[in-house]
């Protein structure tokens, strides 16, 4: 089952990524480099349940299996697999301009000024 679900994810992906490398009317090129961008940012979040929790069960479930790992080891991988947490939480803050932003001023990029002009002959009522 969590091979389909790779599977079926890694397909679904890879056809999104084609869909956003085509030139179509329907989406502008910033729209379409967003999205791009979106895509990018949600794989390395997904990247890190995936390696950190898949990675040491499945080497869990080998050894368990095979018996060629001691208890120590075990529990050095369960101890990597602990640290989901803090690795996700930060991978969450440094791809999220919005927190990284929040938590961290001094590194905030300023934005280009912009003109704003409004007609001066409407009245608000």
């Amino acid at each position: 089952t969590m091979f389909l679900v790779v599977a079926l994810s890694s397909f679904f992906v890879w056809h999104t990524l084609f869909l956003l490398s085509k030139k179509t009317e329907s989406m502008s090129n910033r729209t379409r480099l967003l999205q791009q961008k979106l895509t990018h940012t949600l794989m390395l979040q997904i990247s890190v349940p995936l390696s950190v929790q898949i990675g040491p069960m499945a080497v869990v479930s080998l050894s368990a299996i095979t018996g060629w790992l001691t208890t120590g080891h075990i529990n050095g991988i369960l101890c990597i697999q602990m640290l989901h947490c803090t690795l996700h939480t930060t991978l969450l803050i440094a791809t999220t301009p919005t927190y990284r932003h929040a938590l961290f001023p001094c590194c905030r990029t300023r934005p280009e000024s912009r003109k704003v002009t409004m007609s001066t002959s409407q009245t608000v009522m």
